[in-house]
Formats: C-alpha cells, structure tokens, sequence
C-alpha cells in the first residue's frame, strides 16, 4: 500500500486531470439522464468513465511514466469514440473518425515500443525490432476493431462501417467471360427497390480501408520519430517509479 501511495503521490496533475474527466462525464451523464432522455447515451458516457481511468492503470501497473501532454492526449482519446456517437461528429466531422484512427496508430505504437522497452533494454538492432513489434501490434488493433465493426453491422444491423457513394465501379461480376472486368463509369443515379440514390452505395470498404491506412499511418510516423531520436527524449519514462 505505501508503494501505491508514493506512485499516487507522483502522480497528482494527472489524478486532478482524471478527476476533472471524470466530474465532466458525470454532469453529461445527468443531462442526458435528466434533460436529454437518451439512457442510451448515459449509459455509453457511463463506460467511457472506466475508460479513462486506463492511462493512468497501465502507468500504476508497469510503473512508468508519460509525459503529462501524452497522458491527457490519451485521456480526451478514450472518450473520442462516444463524443463521435453521441454528438453526431461521426456523421457532422467527415475527418473525425479518420482522426481517431490515426492517433490510435500513435498512441497503441508508443505503448507498445516503450513497455518493449522497458522490458527489454534497447540496443540499435533492439530498438528496430520494438519498432518493428510495436508498428504489427497497433495494426493488429486496427484490424480486430474493423472485425468487431463488421460483426456488428452483420449482425445488428449498425452502420458502424460508413456507408459511402461512389461514382464508379470495377468488377468481375460485370463480366460476360472469367476474368474479365467490367467498369462502370459516371454513375449517377441507382434505383434500388423503387428508390433512386444519387450513386453506387459502397457498403464499408472504403471506410474500412481508409482507417486501416490512418492506423497505418499514425504507427509509422512515430516510427520515424523513434528512429531518429533514439530514445533521447522518450514519451514514456521506462524508470520505475
């Protein structure tokens, strides 16, 4: 207990910042309860609470320490999410969710090359190799999501995977002879049902793909920043503390 303590102690800026997540999701939380009648939405905020407690649970348990700027990024990043569903900036903030997946690639590939790490002390072949380790495990996250997205449009329904129009297709199902590709160019209208749409309706692939590729992306960039700066000024401090 006094080992917890003195990490708690250490830890004062980023309890209060907690603290101060916390009293905000808690006021949301009643305004939708009270005012807003959307239980739903409560409830959604309710589990973005445990949410934020996480930077601060993984610091406790392998006792390291982030820079206070990353700690709170990491925090406004766990209630990124349930801000796009419940505030409709997943539908009004085109780039949102593309942003979201982009600072996931950041934040997963930075947790994972420091506790690397941590746990194994770098050398230059080493801190290649943590990099390397680091980039497939935040790509894998980015997989496992776009999979629990799939599911969840599959089986209830959801547009979690962002429908989009498109203008053009390319297909083999268009095709009189296998192997061969059909496309169709300057699409601008579609009858389904009775209904006209403005275009061919991609149903997730170009949602899909594009976060994967932002996820991608965020994980590179800090690759390229773990390569040139050789751990000389760390996001985490690998000391026990």
């Amino acid at each position: 207990m006094k080992k917890l303590a003195e990490k708690l102690r250490k830890r004062k800026p980023k309890i209060a910042f907690v603290l101060l997540m916390e009293a905000v999701l808690l006021g949301i939380i009643g305004y939708y309860l009270f005012a807003g009648n959307r239980p739903d939405h409560a409830f959604k905020f309710f589990i973005t609470m445990f949410l934020v407690l996480i930077p601060l649970g993984l610091e406790l348990t392998f006792s390291v320490v982030s820079r206070m700027p990353l700690f709170c990024f990491a925090v406004v990043y766990a209630v990124g999410h349930t801000m796009g569903s419940c505030f409709g900036l997943y539908l009004n903030c085109v780039w949102w969710d593309k942003m979201l997946h982009f600072v996931q690639g950041v934040l997963f590939t930075i947790l994972v090359y420091y506790l690397l790490q941590r746990f194994y002390r770098s050398t230059g072949g080493r801190r290649v190799l943590n990099l390397v380790m680091a980039v497939a495990f935040s790509v894998l996250i980015a997989v496992l999501w776009e999979v629990v997205e799939y599911s969840a449009d599959k089986i209830w329904s959801f547009d979690m995977q962002k429908d989009t129009y498109v203008s053009e297709i390319h297909s083999f199902l268009l095709g009189n002879q296998s192997g061969e590709v059909v496309s169709i160019d300057n699409i601008d209208t579609v009858v389904v049902n009775g209904q006209e749409l403005p275009g061919y309706v991609d149903v997730g692939l170009n949602d899909t793909m594009c976060d994967l590729i932002m996820s991608l992306a965020g994980s590179l960039l800090f690759c390229i920043y773990g390569l040139i700066d050789r751990d000389r000024h760390p996001f985490i401090c690998l000391k026990q503390i």
